[in-house]
C-alpha cells in the first residue's frame, strides 16, 4: 500500500548506526537480517551499504522485492547487482492479495518466487 510508506518520511541515520541497532539490540547477536517493506531496490545504494557492513556479522540475509529477479537483472546500477550478490534468499514479485491463499512459507502470494544464493550467483554471472 503506497500510502503507508511516505518516501520523504522517516529519519536519516548513518548506516553504521542502523547496523548497530539491527545487530546488537540488548546485546544479543542476530542470526540473520530480513529486508522488506516499502521496496528494497528503491534505494539500492543505501541498502547495499548497510548489508555490506552486516554481511560479516550475520550468517543469513533475506531480501524481499516487488520487482522480479529478471527485472532486477536488467537494471544496470552497480548497487543493484552488488546487493543481489550479498543476498542469501530473494523473494521476488509483487504481493497480489487474490493469490495470498496457499502461498506457503516465506511468500505473501503464490506469484512470488524464492531464489537461493547459488541461483542468484548463477543469474548474476549470466546477466
Amino acid at each position: 500500500m503506497p500510502e503507508t510508506h511516505d518516501p520523504s518520511g522517516g529519519v536519516a541515520l548513518p548506516v553504521t548506526q542502523v547496523r548497530d541497532l539491527l545487530l546488537i539490540p540488548e546485546g544479543e547477536p542476530r542470526d540473520g537480517i530480513t529486508v522488506l517493506g516499502g521496496e528494497t531496490f528503491a534505494q539500492p545504494d543505501v541498502v547495499y551499504a548497510l548489508l555490506r557492513l552486516c554481511r560479516p556479522l550475520v550468517p543469513h540475509i533475506t531480501v524481499y522485492s516487488g520487482y522480479t529477479l529478471a527485472a532486477l537483472l536488467r537494471r544496470r546500477e552497480p548497487s543493484v547487482q552488488e546487493l543481489l550478490g550479498l543476498t542469501d534468499l530473494l523473494i521476488d514479485g509483487p504481493y497480489v492479495a487474490r493469490l495470498a491463499v496457499g502461498a506457503g512459507e516465506w511468500r505473501g502470494s503464490r506469484n512470488q518466487r524464492l531464489y537461493g544464493r547459488s541461483e542468484l550467483q548463477r543469474a548474476l554471472r549470466q546477466s
